[in-house]
């Protein structure tokens, strides 16, 4: 009977399928990993219709058989990529050991995205308030959230990065900073990893007049010093602060856990910044299941997920962080 109430609670919860006609399902299906002879097609027309993006973050998202677009052909808004920069390259990838040649953070993101953009704004969608089109046809003024984790050393692969990022810079395409206040664009570039936070404050490419890398900041430890003129997310392992994996109940969080996360969370919000919990009990099913409702009551920004097919049906709640509508 418990089981079967849960199963009907998860059913209610979840929405239904998301129509196959547009140009992303189109990408997904006829994906092959980029090489330097043969690519697959970055941008079909009716791209990216009748989707409703959410709040959700792709955790290490090269990892799915189609980085960047399965987790665009859900509607999800958040992708993060794991950056080691290698002889003046940035390749992508969880180790050193799962390296390849082929996948860069040019080839899976950066090229991919400029194509996307650039087809975006040819004027056949309508034009959104600020002018420049994201990758969302339905609505064109939301953004996405690229986060970059930085596996080497952090300065001059924050350099790299930055610098890989130049003509998304020239075109408006990157949320900024320019002393007074924040001007959204298609994409805000997080930083985490390695990401050194007085290089984002200060550094050829930020100063205190401008800046478009915004900091991870740390959810468990936040201060006044982590606000939106330099941050974006604030983040924390779920497990890692609340002791272990083996402290949460079966059925979800205690209420002394929510009455500690709530207090985090709360902070976040005072500080306009959108909290993530990642490294979430997957196991079982009913308890992450329960962890989801927690978290909406909790009011948590941003859900991260590994299982994003799962996450994307979730009815995951609406947000609007530096006057970025993101789901």
């Amino acid at each position: 009977i418990i089981y079967h109430s849960l199963l009907l609670a998860l059913v209610r919860r979840l929405s239904p399928p998301k129509p196959s006609n547009n140009g992303l399902t189109q990408i997904v299906a006829k994906w092959v990993e980029p090489t330097r002879n043969s690519t697959s097609p970055s941008w079909l027309p009716n791209f990216s219709r009748n989707f409703v993006p959410k709040a959700i973050h792709s955790h290490n998202d090269y990892w799915r058989l189609v980085p960047l677009f399965e987790a665009l052909s859900l509607g999800i808004t958040g992708v993060e990529a794991d950056c080691h920069l290698i002889n003046g390259e940035l390749y992508v990838g969880h180790s050193n050991s799962s390296l390849k040649p082929n996948l860069t953070l040019r080839s899976l993101y950066l090229d991919p995205l400029t194509t996307v953009l650039t087809n975006q704004n040819l004027g056949s969608s309508v034009a959104s308030s600020s002018g420049i089109n994201g990758v969302w046809d339905t609505d064109t003024h939301r953004g996405i959230v690229l986060m970059t984790d930085l596996k080497t050393e952090g300065y001059w692969t924050l350099e790299a990065v930055r610098a890989q990022l130049e003509q998304f810079r020239e075109k408006g395409w990157l949320t900024y900073w320019n002393g007074p206040t924040i001007i959204p664009g298609p994409i805000t570039h997080v930083g985490t990893g390695n990401t050194p936070f007085e290089t984002v404050l200060n550094s050829s490419y930020s100063n205190s007049k401008y800046r478009d890398v915004f900091f991870d900041a740390p959810l468990e430890d936040l201060s006044h010093i982590y606000n939106i003129t330099n941050s974006y997310y604030t983040s924390a392992s779920l497990t890692g602060v609340l002791g272990g994996a083996s402290k949460i109940p079966r059925n979800g969080l205690s209420k002394k856990q929510m009455i500690y996360l709530r207090g985090q969370v709360n902070k976040a919000i005072g500080l306009g910044l959108m909290s993530r919990y990642w490294d979430i009990t997957a196991w079982p099913v009913s308890r992450r299941i329960n962890i989801r409702h927690q978290f909406e009551e909790l009011e948590i920004g941003m859900l991260n997920a590994d299982a994003i097919n799962e996450a994307a049906r979730w009815d995951w709640r609406w947000c609007n962080i530096l006057g970025l509508e993101l789901c």
